[in-house]
């Protein structure tokens, strides 16, 4: 009679045990697809900033002279901090994981977070 109960405990811990393996294995699967996720919304979020902000130059570029607007960038991206620079005819928005380039036409002066303005003057586009 002892023997049965002892067995009965050991099967039951051994059970126990494989689903508490079967649960981590679960979380660190769920973890790895939270954290892909998670740079994906990143490279999205830099993705649309920086093709609104290309359209926004492209429209200036393309408007005749004395075209002036001003538009506003918000300090963080549905809480991600990001920079932005402008190198060489090129719009980059970055953070620490991703990275988004685009093409604009030549400008002088740089993006900056908050209030913007940009204007044509003389065939050339000004920012700020």
């Amino acid at each position: 009679m002892f023997l049965k109960k002892s067995q009965t405990a050991m099967e039951f811990f051994v059970l126990i045990g494989l689903a508490a393996i079967t649960v981590m294995i679960f979380i660190l699967a769920s973890l790895s697809q939270i954290r892909d996720f998670q740079d994906k919304k990143e490279y999205i979020l830099l993705k649309d900033l920086a093709l609104k902000l290309q359209t926004e130059i492209n429209l200036a570029a393309t408007a005749e002279d004395g075209y002036s607007r001003q538009f506003t960038i918000s300090e963080r991206l549905d809480n991600l901090n990001y920079s932005i620079t402008i190198k060489n005819e090129t719009l980059i928005a970055y953070s620490g994981k991703s990275l988004y380039a685009v093409s604009i036409p030549k400008i002088t002066g740089n993006i900056t977070k908050n209030t913007n303005t940009i204007t044509k003057t003389g065939g050339v586009v000004n920012l700020n």
